[in-house]
């Protein structure tokens, strides 16, 4: 009884297990599933999306639905947005309550609260303004729209600026309301009903509540204009306010009209608008018109390219609504009736205008004492250009469709000018169903291919908007055809279908086709060896000695090959006898690159062989390999021995079979010429022509072994060569020599005579005319005399020279030079044409002389310029020094320059001392006497036969002598008596008269005909004291004035007593005459010198004038101890009737002092040294001490003035003024094809790379300032007001194919500055011009690396069974998977070797190396594996029981299967990575080796795993466990 008790114990605890374990494992399942279930209905519940009933049950449902309940209720109380107005002091407000101030009132309101997440792709929500609401809404975040809705006041919001992680929410939104849409019959407005609706309720959203009061013209007269804060210390308006009562009389009428320079542009074109606005007076008043304002609206279909720029200017742009307002305050006084002109510079926006786009705007002008006036815009159009074909097709030049190749479908965007957006874009691609088609590509994304239905595949690409500025895209398509069964060549078609529509409302529907012929299997006519290699050379090259010439090269196996090489040997052709007497080898660089096959991983191995013209024996120049660069110098030849023949061997992965599409290798051959190329003897005379052999056999893909066909039977020692295997380069030798010269130069003056002060022009053309080469970097210096007022330097056709900058500055005290740089070359044989024609503007001043002379000095930049003819070396060029140029002398142009202006007009106090005004003193109140001398030379060659001169004496209110202008004497005095200037009277050859009633206009018609008879004139004796009265007194010298000579006179003159504390006398004269001019007895231009006098006070003048002009680097507006002064410039000061006072220039520490100066207004005249100079801000920031006190002069912005109130001005010794002066950046990018980073004669310049210009902030962040290309001279520019001091980075957009070579230091000239990836260091930029920023670039030759590594095994001593025959490694290339795993076979020991080569070194366009690390795939059960990322040492550890004991039979069986799957008999592998991990997303399916590398391992379950692959394990132990119980009770009971 007791065995049964304990069999039956024993059998329940058996059987408990058995059912136990299967009910436990579906638990554990069904929990999985549940809380699978669990998490996805929870899931479509936060998408409101049903349950899924079938999954849950009813419990669950309900816990569900109570928790969604309890966090809906939650997300009512989170989810919610508000609105508030927020005040000028930034506190949030529901109640607002403010006044116009101005045209317009701007408001800002705050939304801010918490959002869904669902709601972070985009936020919606409306703005409720009320109906009675006119303004506008708008927002200055980009990612933010505003849009009016139909419903009156109501505008709907959209936000994209969320960041996924958030869920606070603010943005501002502004608000505007213009005082012209408002009922003017009401003075008060109300809008109480302000809500922002959010979801499905409103009420919880308290509304907002806007008052605003518009000021009757009583409150308007007392309220202070608004100040913005952007004008704060920086506008005049702001230290001098109008006067707040605004009493000030309208003294005028403004008036309002614009001037198109094109009234009909194409869209996005440029064109001119000038604003005008004049006056008309309409009181007696003649005081000038004070704070003028100009406001210009523009609609927002409208681009601003510029406003006015001067520092006359106040201006500000700001976004008015969907408008945008520029407000122009004219800092200085205007003139009534003198015209005010406004140039802006605009074009209707790009893509986007139609021909139905209006121009719409407003122009309102007004002043503080003038009436204002407003004027609509005149409403132009723009035209728009007819549709054209968006699609173009290229297929790959270099490639045979039967062999992997790329085309490309680009879709290009209309033009900018006169172009249409095009929107919903869709391109529709059909292919021939017997394509094999690798990947469709747009836009970095891979579009899957439909088909083949109807004997077509398809893919259909949403490009979506085409926009004109947008870049031309590209569809890439890598296919290759197969051969032609039908045994004749067959063409294929691949068709492009662009739709779409035009912003117009027309459509798109543009076709384009790529059609290709593939041969016949078998038919190996159309592969001549040609087709496989390539060799290029430059088309021309001076000839001269050291000139770098590269060769480059190519090889392609566009079908199977064998026993390939090429064979460079230029003298295996007679026709080049002479090669090597102009040229030399001196380096070989090669490269390969990758097959666009993704089945073919392998990369093709070359070595370089070469004979010598001393050694007909191939030698190597070293190992086959990927890539290298070989400089001949380190070959160990003898120093007259040289390179001849080389020969170029491939290899593919150690076999001389390559397999077609295996990629491709580049190859560089770098060399220099020779003295011999001059030797017109040689064969080189015509140029050098290098010739390329291939050799070796092909097959086609599918064909058999026995297919192969030698291109040429017996190879490069059979000689059996012709032109199906043999490629040439020739490169022609041509001058480099320019030939200048110009035309126009016989009469460039136009009137070739003029007079003082009339504006002349100065023309001359300048061109290459002839020679062999370029002129590189053309500089045109004109010398320009300083008696002479250039006006304005221009090109006569500037599109041209579209970079040219021009510049005037004083080179000295007589000669200023005009600098015209054109930044471009010119091309030889230009001929004589306008096309770089200079044209001057210019007038003579009253210093000029009779004959004034121009120089020209045409030079260039590049000082490797050479010249065949027309330049000679010129020493001393004033402000150049010496340099090589075509000169154009003595340019002569003449005034008419007469006796009276040659004459002069002095006074003194002493009679000793003489000068143009003197200061007297009048204490007594008796008057004084002073002295006039005048002075009349004849300079001139002939003899004057009769000589007038009229003396205009001092009187209040009187005029010139001959012109009506105002001389401005306050009081008149009496002529005492006149003598000759040594004190003798005047004898019998003088007449003289007076009169009483002389005018200027009588004056000049007496002197021009020599006459007395259009005023009253009475004898005088010379010494009576004559009236008060008399108005003007003559001279007649009867015998004339003989050639060289010169009479003076000394009038005694007596000053009366003052009746003011300061008059002011001022005293004139002109001169007339005859002279025989051949047999015609001529008159005398008429002339008058500058006027002569006195101030004359009760009190000695003591009040100073001073101030310093400088370089205002930083462009502040502010001098700074370190900026530097401006020496030897003019100053000129007038007095209060603007006659000119004093003429000084500044000093060493750009200083100027004006002295004895009268309590009263003076102006201050300077003139710009140099023409790049522009006055800096006007009066920034609160410190008088160093601002700048100088506006621009209108119309002549060479000048500035200042006005200085001595009465009341504060600082009348710092009348300061500050120059900028424009910055540029410019540099020069080329091909450096000896790849040494520097520039070197011969090679090439580019063209159309783009250059970007970023500016570094003081947090190090780029900002985008303006993008360039360069032009056919290699050279790009940065230019603009944009460009200031500071510190910038230039990046180029490096071409395809190319990497910048080697990069220089920042100091040397003529290197490439660049990194690898396209970019400049951090450069630090001054003003003025930085010059040098080079960029090299070099054909791209990829360098490859190898890893080399170990696999080591531990603690397996025992176990090595255990080990399997290989391992797989996956390679890591900066973190990320490189390529497929690849396999590491073992050689039988605990240390095996690996190796894997052909891995890229760098990174794209970059100077930093990849690194590369490893880790073990599938690690073997019972072992740990551990990397060491230095060493790339893998360390398997056994972790396993290691003491020996008998295998049994299923481990022998898994370790001979695993040894019949992998070689197990090499020590090293070689392996090229496998192309296939890319981010890239594919419409193909993966290879199946990728499926078999997919396989999964045993393992334990983890925590959340579905354990129904565990059932069968534990029913197997329990199995196993009865089993043993049961044996052992048997065993017991035959015990018994």
């Amino acid at each position: 009884m007791k065995k049964r008790k304990i069999n039956v114990l024993m059998l329940v605890c058996l059987l408990v297990p058995i059912f136990l374990g299967p009910i436990n494992a579906y638990g554990l399942a069904m929990d999985a599933e549940e809380v699978e279930s669990t998490s996805a209905n929870t899931q479509n519940l936060l998408r409101n999306e049903p349950l899924d009933e079938t999954s849950m049950s009813s419990t669950h449902v309900e816990a569900v639905e109570k928790e969604h309940q309890l966090s809906n209720l939650e997300a009512e109380k989170k989810n919610q947005l508000n609105v508030t107005w927020v005040g000028v002091d930034g506190t949030e407000t529901n109640y607002l309550n403010e006044i116009f101030t101005q045209e317009y009132w701007k408001g800002l309101l705050r939304v801010s609260g918490t959002v869904p997440r669902e709601d972070h792709a985009e936020i919606r929500y409306i703005i409720d303004m009320g109906s009675d609401f006119n303004g506008t809404l708008s927002s200055k975040n980009p990612e933010v729209g505003v849009h009016n809705l139909p419903q009156n006041g109501q505008w709907e919001i959209i936000s994209t600026s969320l960041l996924d992680e958030a869920t606070e929410y603010c943005e501002e939104i502004d608000v505007v309301l213009e005082k012209k849409e408002m009922n003017n019959q009401k003075s008060s407005f109300e809008f109480n009903s302000i809500q922002l609706i959010y979801g499905e309720s409103r009420e919880e959203v308290k509304p907002l509540t806007l008052v605003l009061t518009i000021p009757t013209e009583e409150e308007e007269t007392q309220k202070i204009p608004e100040i913005k804060p952007e004008q704060q210390g920086l506008s005049p308006i702001i230290r001098e306010l109008p006067d707040i009562k605004n009493n000030n009389q309208p003294v005028a009428n403004l008036s309002i009209s614009e001037v198109y320079s094109n009234r009909t542009p194409l869209a996005g074109e440029y064109f001119d608008m000038t604003v005008r606005i004049n006056s008309g007076s309409i009181g007696e008043s003649d005081a000038p018109i004070k704070n003028t304002k100009i406001i210009v609206t523009l609609p927002d279909t409208i681009e601003i390219i510029s406003v006015p720029e001067s520092n006359v200017y106040q201006v500000t742009t700001e976004n008015v609504g969907l408008n945008k307002q520029i407000t122009i305050n004219y800092l200085k006084e205007l003139s009534v009736g003198k015209m005010l002109t406004l140039p802006f510079g605009l074009r209707f926006k790009r893509g986007v205008s139609l021909s139905t786009t209006t121009l719409n705007g407003l122009i309102k002008v007004s002043a503080n004492n003038a009436n204002g006036k407003e004027k609509t815009l005149d409403g132009i159009h723009p035209k728009i250009n007819e549709s054209v074909n968006h699609l173009i097709a290229e297929k790959d030049p270099d490639a045979e469709p039967i062999e992997i190749h790329t085309s490309k479908i680009k879709i290009v965007p209309e033009s900018e000018v006169g172009g249409v957006n095009i929107k919903n874009g869709n391109l529709h691609i059909e292919f021939p169903a017997e394509i094999e088609l690798y990947s469709v590509t747009y836009q970095g994304m891979n579009y899957p291919v439909v088909g083949p239905e109807n004997g077509l595949y398809n893919v259909v690409i949403p490009v979506g908007d085409i926009n004109v500025e947008g870049a031309v895209t590209t569809v890439d398509l890598t296919y290759e055809y197969p051969y032609s069964t039908t045994g004749m060549p067959k063409n294929h078609e691949i068709k492009a279908t662009l739709k779409g529509e035009r912003l117009d409302g027309t459509f798109v529907n543009d076709e384009v086709i790529l059609s290709e012929t593939v041969p016949s299997l078998g038919d190996l006519s159309g592969y001549p060896g040609i087709k496989f290699f390539t060799k290029t050379a430059p088309n021309r090259m001076l000839k001269e000695k050291d000139q770098t010439l590269a060769y480059t090269l190519s090889f392609s196996p566009k079908l199977d090959m064998r026993n390939s090489y090429l064979v460079d040997d230029p003298l295996r052709s007679s026709d080049e006898i002479d090669f090597f007497e102009g040229f030399r080898y001196q380096s070989f660089s090669w490269s390969a690159q990758k097959s666009k096959n993704p089945g073919i991983t392998g990369l093709i191995s070359t070595e370089l062989f070469y004979q010598t013209k001393k050694n007909n024996n191939w030698v190597s120049m070293g190992p086959t390999s990927l890539g290298n660069t070989i400089q001949v110098s380190s070959l160990g030849l003898a120093a007259d021995d040289y390179i001849t023949t080389v020969k170029y061997v491939f290899t593919y992965q150690g076999s001389k079979n390559i397999p077609k599409d295996a990629g491709k290798v580049s190859i560089s051959a770098v060399g220099k010429t020779m003295e011999g190329v001059k030797d017109p003897t040689l064969s080189l005379v015509d140029g050098l022509t290098n010739t390329l052999y291939i050799y070796g056999d092909r097959k086609h893909a599918n064909a058999s072994e026995s297919a192969y066909e030698p291109f040429v039977q017996g190879g490069y020692e059979a000689n059996q060569d012709n032109k199906n295997n043999t490629q040439t380069a020739t490169t022609i030798f041509t001058g480099e020599g320019a030939y200048p010269g110009y035309s126009g130069w016989e009469s460039p003056f136009y009137p070739r005579i003029n007079d003082i002060g009339s504006t002349f022009s100065y023309k001359i053309r300048v061109n290459n005319v002839l020679g062999s080469g370029k002129l590189k970097d053309p500089i045109l210096y004109i010398t320009v005399p300083s008696s002479i007022t250039i006006e304005n330097v221009a090109l006569t056709n500037p599109q041209n020279d579209p970079d040219a900058q021009i510049e005037i500055k004083q080179v000295s005290n007589t000669i200023q030079l005009v600098t015209i740089r054109y930044n471009n070359d010119w091309r030889n044989n230009e001929n004589y044409n306008a096309d770089h024609e200079i044209k001057i503007t210019a007038n003579g001043s009253k210093n000029v002389n009779s004959m004034e002379e121009f120089n020209n000095y045409l030079v260039s930049g590049d000082a490797k310029q050479n010249y065949d003819g027309g330049a000679d070396w010129v020493t001393g060029v004033p402000g150049v020094g010496n340099v090589v140029a075509a000169m154009s002398k003595n340019r002569v142009v003449q005034f008419n320059r007469s006796v009276g202006l040659d004459s002069k007009m002095e006074i003194s106090n002493n009679g000793a001392d003489f000068s143009r005004f003197i200061h007297l003193l009048d204490q007594q109140g008796t008057g004084t006497d002073v002295t006039y001398r005048l002075t009349v030379p004849n300079n001139g060659n002939v003899k004057i036969n009769e000589l007038h001169v009229i003396d205009n004496l001092p009187n209040p209110q009187d005029t010139m002598t001959i012109s009506a202008d105002g001389r401005h004497s306050t009081i008149g005095g009496q002529l005492k008596s006149i003598t000759l200037a040594d004190g003798s009277y005047l004898d019998g050859n003088y007449e003289l008269f007076y009169s009483l009633n002389t005018t200027a206009e009588n004056n000049l018609r007496e002197l021009n005909n020599l006459t007395n008879d259009q005023s009253i004139w009475q004898p005088w004796d010379g010494q009576t004291l004559l009236d008060k009265a008399v108005s003007a007194i003559k001279i007649i010298k009867k015998d004339g004035l003989e050639s060289n000579q010169l009479v003076s006179f000394r009038l005694s003159y007596h000053v009366p007593k003052a009746t003011n504390d300061l008059e002011t006398l001022w005293n004139s004269f002109a001169v007339g005459g005859s002279y025989v001019d051949g047999t015609t007895n001529t008159t005398l231009e008429v002339g008058e010198p500058v006027k002569s006098g006195a101030y004359l006070a009760v009190d000695e003048p003591t009040k100073q004038i001073a101030g310093i002009l400088w370089a205002d680097e930083n462009m502040n507006g502010l001098r700074e101890e370190s900026e530097i002064r401006i020496p030897d410039a003019e100053v000129n000061l007038y007095d209060w009737n603007n006659d000119l006072v004093e003429t000084t220039k500044t000093k060493e520490d750009g200083s100027y002092e004006f002295n004895r100066l009268y309590n009263k207004k003076y102006r201050i005249i300077i003139k710009r040294v140099n023409s790049n100079f522009n006055l800096t801000t006007y009066q920034a920031g609160s410190d008088k001490t160093i601002d700048n006190d100088f506006l621009e002069l209108d119309g002549a912005k060479q000048y500035g003035e200042a006005f200085v109130d001595l009465p009341t001005e504060e600082k009348p010794l710092d009348i300061d003024g500050g120059y900028t002066e424009p910055t540029t950046i410019d540099g020069y990018i080329w091909y450096d094809s000896n790849r040494d980073g520097r520039q070197s004669a011969g090679e090439a310049p580019t063209n159309d790379i783009t250059v970007s210009l970023y500016r570094v902030d003081n947090n190090r962040q780029n900002l985008f300032v303006k993008k360039v290309q360069t032009g056919a001279n290699g050279k790009y520019y940065f230019t603009g007001s944009d460009i200031k001091p500071g510190d910038y980075q230039i990046q180029a957009e490096i071409p395809v194919d190319y990497v910048p070579t080697i990069k220089g230091e920042g100091t040397e000239k003529q290197v490439s500055k660049f990194n690898l990836n396209g970019k400049t260091d951090s450069i630090k930029v001054t003003k003025g011009r930085n010059s040098e920023w080079d960029l090299g670039l070099l054909l791209a030759l990829p360098t490859y690396t190898k890893i080399e590594g170990k696999k080591i095994w531990k603690g397996d001593k025992n176990k090595k069974s255990e080990r399997p025959q290989s391992i797989k490694v996956q390679v890591y290339q900066d973190g990320q998977a490189y390529g497929n795993p690849f396999i590491v076979n073992s050689n039988q020991t605990d240390e095996w070797s690996f190796s894997l080569e052909g891995l890229p070194e760098y990174k794209v366009q970059s100077d930093q190396k990849y690194s590369y690390t490893m880790k073990e795939v599938d690690v073997p059960v019972n072992y740990t594996s551990e990397v060491d990322h230095t060493s790339l040492t893998i360390t398997n550890t056994y972790i396993g029981d290691d003491t020996e004991k008998e295998p049994n039979s299923s481990d022998t069986e898994e370790t001979t299967g695993e040894s019949t799957s992998s070689s197990n008999n090499a020590s090293e592998e070689k392996i090229s990575p496998i192309e296939g991990n890319n981010s890239t997303s594919s419409s193909y399916p993966m290879s199946k080796n990728s499926e078999r590398n997919e396989t999964n391992r045993n393992k334990l379950p983890r925590t959340g795993e579905q354990p129904q692959n565990y059932y069968f394990m534990g029913i197997a132990i329990l199995i196993g466990t009865i089993g043993i119980l049961l044996m052992k009770r048997k065993s017991l009971e035959n015990l018994k």
